[in-house]
């Protein structure tokens, strides 16, 4: 994320609810939050919008939380984005449905391709719909199995020729659809911010023709947690990540660090290749009734073959964040991280933690 944000970020409560006893109104629990943010950058001038988050009352009975994420952006410049992604668990625990829809207008700069690209950039729009949904079945020893479906339409244009894109792909963009297939293990004790377990997951994305997707390709990714309780409320937390893409890959869906969830404070995109490794680590504890904080240091790395990685070409973000529990007694929080990144300071502003 290139843009910094310089007004206010304020959370707000709207309204909450709670049904049942008192034994039972945990399991009842039901309430929305709204964070209204106003910001301004290079590429969007002015900007305002919203995060929204409601919880439906708990139901499962491995204590995982329904909930309907949403957020809404305009500018200015007329640029747009609105998502909703629901996350939904049966009673019984056994399915889980998640996905999401979203409709967005928005720049991005290109930089080209690989780990050592060009600090020149030139300027691209990409108008985008996107729907994705994924059903995953739970199984034994705390197993997980998955199949979805995606779909994206972009439209893309770019400004100028600083970089010849005559043989890029996805330089006009186009339709991708195609199925996914998951397969995952998880322990942690909560899973928007554990104190202790792991989580291991494996995700592929195959695409094809005969899906009705102009390009043809895979993803694959791998995702390593694990979490170690260091008190009452802190824990220290590892991760390591890899994504692969192989076939006739959209230069949008090649693999790159976000700046939000990977290598936090860098501008999406601005190094993007067929394959990325990433490590990260965090220490999180409470520093007062709502507030916490947390110390982190990450790495990450695209290159174009996978036995091309290594140490001195890493790119690291180190820094410290806030983070506030958006609503009492539920371990889901706001976070707003500060980062040296890639020679240059970073900021990022989400809901849920990192990793």
């Amino acid at each position: 994320m290139n843009y910094f944000l310089i007004c206010l970020l304020i959370s707000l409560l709207l309204s909450q609810t709670a049904w049942g006893e008192d034994s039972e109104s945990e399991k009842a629990f039901s309430r929305w939050a709204v964070m209204p943010v106003i910001a301004r950058g290079e590429e969007t001038d002015w900007q305002f919008g919203a995060l929204l988050i409601h919880f439906l009352p708990m139901i499962s009975v491995d204590n995982k939380q329904s909930r309907i994420l949403g957020a809404t952006f305009y500018t200015t410049r007329d640029q747009y984005f609105l998502s909703v992604a629901p996350q939904i668990y049966t009673r019984d625990g056994k399915y889980a449905f998640s996905g999401g829809a979203s409709l967005r207008y928005w720049p991005a700069n290109y930089y080209g391709i690989g780990n050592d690209s060009s600090d020149e950039s030139m300027k691209y729009e990409a108008k985008q719909n996107e729907l994705q949904i994924h059903v995953e079945r739970s199984l034994k020893h705390d197993f997980q199995v998955g199949v979805g479906f995606r779909f994206l339409r972009e439209d893309i244009e770019f400004n100028n020729t600083s970089f010849d894109v005559s043989q890029l792909s996805g330089a006009d963009g186009g339709l991708v659809s195609g199925l996914s297939f998951s397969l995952k293990r998880d322990t942690r004790d909560d899973i928007d911010a554990p104190y202790r377990g792991y989580y291991m997951a494996y995700l592929a994305h195959l695409y094809d023709t005969n899906f009705a997707s102009d390009y043809s390709y895979q993803s694959h990714e791998i995702d390593l947690r694990r979490y170690f309780k260091t008190g009452n409320k802190s824990t220290f937390g590892i991760a390591a990540y890899l994504r692969s893409t192989r076939g006739d890959t959209p230069f949008r869906e090649l693999s790159s660090p976000d700046g939000v969830l990977i290598l936090r404070g860098i501008e999406n995109g601005r190094y993007r290749d067929s394959h990325m490794l990433s490590f990260q680590s965090e220490y999180r504890f409470p520093i007062a009734k709502r507030f916490g904080l947390a110390i982190f240091a990450e790495s990450a790395q695209v290159s174009d073959q996978m036995n091309q990685f290594s140490i001195d070409n890493a790119k690291y973000s180190v820094g410290s964040g806030i983070r506030w529990q958006m609503i009492p007694g539920r371990r889901f929080n706001l976070r707003a991280d500060f980062s040296y990144v890639d020679k240059g300071v970073g900021f990022v502003v989400n809901v849920g933690e990192a990793f």
